[in-house]
């Protein structure tokens, strides 16, 4: 069966969602070290100037004398702690930020690996091993278990049935498949085909704004990817 390549205006790259989710969490974490840094600071500078005023006070003579309630040796064991709980803090941070880069970058490398193995449409289909048959105000094309092209024969045979329905040029049209769920290799197969469908439809004058594809994924029994359904829209 020829090959058709996917259409320029429809994306054939799945960008994983754990890129989402490592940013997130990369954002958050930065949120938290920046609050932190504020309460250290503000926690420093207000230390600082205790410690100005103390030294400036002669009357001040003893480091356990009260300042505000507060003793210098509780404020600077205060400072200790704060200091102690911002470098644990810190190094955890460090840690999931390794982790993080090390999931990603095996994550991606399966990714990748996965794509090519699933990226290039199988050549070696027979010709014509396709069918197309009319179900209520649609067409049913069915492909083949190795096959995610149309031959010119079975787009002729897609098109004199919709042009039954109405006439391809003018009409909108919004084809449809039913992926089962849980395998990114069926997915990808399940939008080669219909973009196939997208494909001839485009070919024989459909504009391609008046093209609605929908794959959805599904765990039900009658979940097929192998059928792409064309159905005429009011």
């Amino acid at each position: 069966m020829a090959t058709i390549s996917p259409s320029d205006d429809t994306p054939d790259i799945f960008w994983p969602g754990y890129v989402d989710a490592v940013t997130n969490l990369a954002i958050n974490l930065l949120f938290v070290i920046a609050v932190m840094s504020i309460v250290v600071l503000g926690s420093n500078l207000k230390i600082a100037g205790l410690l100005k005023l103390k030294n400036q006070t002669p009357a001040v003579e003893s480091q356990d004398a009260p300042l505000n309630g507060i003793t210098i040796a509780q404020l600077e064991e205060k400072i200790k702690l704060t200091q102690a709980h911002l470098q644990q803090t810190q190094a955890k941070l460090a840690e999931a930020e390794k982790k993080l880069k090390q999931k990603e970058v095996s994550e991606t490398n399966e990714s990748r690996t996965e794509i090519v193995s699933v990226g290039a449409p199988d050549a070696t289909a027979n010709t014509d091993a396709n069918d197309t048959q009319r179900m209520g105000n649609g067409v049913v094309v069915s492909f083949a278990t190795d096959a995610v092209t149309m031959s010119s024969n079975e787009v002729s045979a897609l098109i004199t049935q919709l042009n039954v329905l109405g006439h391809v040029k003018n009409s909108r049209w919004q084809i449809t498949v039913i992926s089962p769920k849980g395998f990114s290799e069926t997915l990808r197969l399940s939008y080669y085909r219909a973009n196939a469908v997208r494909n001839a439809l485009i070919e024989n004058g459909s504009p391609s704004s008046a093209i609605e594809m929908k794959i959805t994924e599904s765990t039900q029994a009658n979940a097929n990817n192998t059928k792409v359904f064309v159905r005429l829209q009011p």
